[in-house]
């Protein structure tokens, strides 16, 4: 069973046989499913043109974090994009507009309307499948016990996006130990310790994402073995290598090669991109876009594949606040959000962490987003096996097949 975790009602359940996280900081507020507000947009037929303007957004902003970054970047695309979807709700002029077009919609209230739709749909539809993967999101809301946010913006965000609404100050220890304890619950402990310190803001917009999924075809544990693989810095590590012989769909062009691993369901997809030496990793992201994948994608055929791939596992926890500015995000990080409070409130800190994890048996992630404002101010004839080994730096690409919006992405560099 897979449950989306949003919003906020009454009586705690300790139902063990529930899938839902259940677990909240506040007695009396348990996560409900958001509620589909425009029936007529289903997800199936507004998701996938409304992904490829937010997977371009993604591609940036993998680039844009990982940079100049030597060590490993894991970020989840969703949870920064619905953070940001629901900060646009809190402005009516400049910071509204410089956000929607950050995550690629148009100015206005077209624009807002329309990411408005989208939101809902993949919040209200993400369960719609056969339950063989999880995943799961929540939003809420955390602020100060005497802040008066305007009703019309926590509505839109209850409404919406199934936001709970916390009156817990973040910029103590007792706002630290909250959040950190409901970012873990509902991510499975995958993010143990969100904050590092108490966030001095008026308003927190979180998001946390959820995901775990098996392979459909399944690497045996007793052919993993041993190997070498060659850092971004040139040394190297001995590592698991997890081996699949089986019919795997797989691009090679332009100096670089790709395997795309289904998880069971077919719901949700890995894919892995890896460039040879006459690209470079470094070459790779700095060109890395939408159009990237869709070329890759194209080139996608299946053949009998001898796969080896590394276990590997990476945590990422970073105020990614300076790389939204550098994507465009200045209004709202001068001037404010106008529309959230009596007063404007000012982008202060965007805090994104991640953990993902993937061996024999899948893959499980676990990702949060904090906004923090401050008032101001794929069969094939039998043939030998192709061997496609990811033996140096790759990127790994988690994406839900039904909307084509990507939950999870990353930069392997070292191991």
């Amino acid at each position: 069973m897979i449950t989306l975790m949003s919003g906020g009602c009454s009586d705690l359940s300790d139902d063990k046989d529930d899938n839902r996280l259940i677990i909240d900081p506040v007695e009396g507020y348990i996560p409900c499913e958001v509620e589909a507000q425009w029936p007529e947009y289903p997800l199936n037929v507004i998701g996938k043109d409304n992904a490829s303007k937010t997977n371009e957004f993604a591609t940036n902003l993998l680039k844009a974090i990982g940079a100049d970054r030597k060590g490993n970047t894991s970020i989840s695309p969703a949870s920064i994009f619905c953070t940001l979807a629901m900060m646009a709700n809190g402005d009516d002029d400049d910071c509204r507009d410089e956000i929607l077009r950050l995550i690629g919609y148009s100015d206005g209230p077209d624009g807002l309307l329309e990411l408005n739709k989208y939101c809902n749909a993949l919040l209200a539809e993400v369960t719609d499948f056969n339950g063989q993967s999880q995943c799961g999101f929540t939003n809420s809301l955390w602020h100060r016990p005497d802040f008066n946010s305007l009703p019309s913006f926590t509505d839109d965000l209850k409404k919406i996006f199934g936001a709970a609404e916390f009156p817990i100050w973040l910029g103590d220890e007792a706002g630290r130990i909250a959040v950190n304890k409901f970012v873990r619950e509902h991510t499975r402990g995958m993010i143990s310790e969100f904050l590092k310190q108490p966030l001095f803001v008026d308003l927190g917009i979180l998001n946390t994402n959820y995901f775990k999924g098996t392979w459909k075809q399944k690497f045996d544990k007793k052919d993993t073995t041993k190997g070498t693989f060659h850092n971004v810095d040139g040394s190297s590590t001995k590592v698991h290598f997890m081996t699949l012989t089986d019919y795997i769909a797989h691009a090679d062009m332009d100096g670089i090669k790709a395997v795309r691993l289904p998880y069971a369901g077919d719901r949700y997809m890995m894919t892995l991109i890896q460039p040879d030496e006459t690209v470079g990793i470094e070459k790779l992201v700095e060109s890395f876009s939408k159009s990237t994948i869709d070329d890759i994608t194209s080139y996608f055929h299946p053949d009998q594949v001898e796969l080896r791939l590394p276990r590997f596992e990476d945590e990422f926890n970073m105020n990614i606040i300076e790389c939204l500015k550098q994507l465009g995000l200045w209004h709202t990080c001068k001037k404010g959000l106008q529309k959230v409070s009596d007063g404007p409130l000012v982008l202060t800190d965007f805090i994104h962490a991640v953990k993902i994890k993937v061996d024999e048996e899948g893959t499980e992630g676990g990702a949060a987003t904090m906004a923090g404002l401050l008032g101001t101010a794929y069969p094939g004839d039998t043939q030998k096996p192709i061997l496609i080994e990811f033996d140096h730096p790759f990127i790994y690409i988690i994406r839900d097949n039904i909307s084509d919006t990507i939950l999870f992405t990353g930069i392997i560099n070292s191991l």
